[in-house]
């Protein structure tokens, strides 16, 4: 007997939400069911058995739906999420998972009140490079500290600061290892300015994490286009690079938290897409019933860290 698919709803058709209903569209046993949308191209994204509203709240209100997927920009994440969770669907929400920290905590106390699953798809801690190297961590000795270096020229929004776009991708690799939030942050802007295209900035940020182990993430979008990764252990150093996708590179280890150098040897991985990971679980957690907030905890972590950023560069 074949099982009836996973329905999702999706709030939002922008450029991160095409590329959420291409990856559905892909997974077998789960459904797009209905899209709430005001991109005028809308009708030619997805197929006629998919439902389209205008309004986000006729997805919320759905019956037929096991759970929601919002990928708005982040200021009306809260309100959405509240609303999705009151009508019992679960929901999987876009990073970051808000803007501030109050929105985030109301996000929380509605997880605390429900029995509920909330998932905050932080692209890279569904990557398989980055799984791998935490399933091999404990084999490595303790953990020393990891590096990060990303960036791109752009995308510049207006509706989300650059410290909170590619910042919570950083921040949530820190808190995705650890589990636990840092005892000490600092926040470097290393330089801003306005573009033809928008506000520009790069930044690096330093957590210290118990144990002196130390998270060093330099991110920005006036940058050359470049995804790095690299976790320090007594022996060893393992680390990822864009530019050599379907691997691992193993270092040596070396004394300093900073980007790998030296020879290498590399360990193929998996490349499945991350997204496609992070929609699989979640319909997994659905179809079994699994409650678990560690997720959602880990976007409300992000949040703390990133609202003490915004505090520190405001000073």
């Amino acid at each position: 007997m074949v099982s009836a698919p996973i329905k999702l709803g999706l709030i939002g058709a922008g450029p991160w939400g095409q590329v959420y209903i291409k990856a559905i569209d892909g997974i077998e046993g789960v459904q797009l069911a209905h899209l709430a949308s005001r991109n005028p191209q809308k009708n030619s994204l997805v197929g006629p058995e998919v439902k389209i509203s205008l309004d986000w709240q006729e997805v919320i209100s759905d019956e037929t739906l096991a759970g929601i997927i919002i990928a708005t920009p982040p200021a009306h994440h809260a309100e959405m999420a509240c609303a999705a969770i009151d009508a019992g669907k679960a929901v999987l929400i876009e990073k970051p998972m808000t803007l501030d920290l109050a929105a985030a905590n109301s996000i929380r106390e509605k997880v605390a009140s429900c029995q509920c699953l909330v998932m905050v798809e932080h692209t890279h801690l569904f990557r398989p490079a980055f799984r791998e190297i935490k399933r091999r961590s404990s084999e490595l000795g303790p953990l020393r500290g990891l590096w990060s270096s990303a960036g791109d020229w752009g995308p510049y929004r207006t509706n989300t600061p650059v410290l909170w776009d590619r910042g919570s991708h950083e921040v949530a690799l820190a808190v995705g290892f650890w589990g636990q939030p840092p005892e000490s942050i600092e926040t470097h802007v290393l330089e801003c300015r306005e573009t033809e295209d928008g506000f520009g900035a790069n930044y690096n940020l330093k957590l210290e994490f118990s144990g002196s182990a130390i998270a060093d993430l330099y991110f920005g979008n006036i940058i050359d286009r470049h995804r790095r990764f690299a976790v320090f252990f007594d022996r060893v150093v393992l680390a990822y690079d864009d530019s050599e996708p379907g691997q691992l590179l193993e270092y040596s280890a070396q004394k300093d938290i900073g980007e790998p150098r030296g020879n290498y040897r590399t360990i193929l991985i998996d490349q499945e897409m991350p997204l496609s990971i992070a929609v699989k679980e979640f319909a997994l957690a659905i179809s079994i019933g699994d409650f678990s907030s560690v997720s959602a905890e880990q976007g409300l972590e992000v949040i703390k860290i990133l609202s003490q950023c915004q505090e520190q560069i405001e000073k």
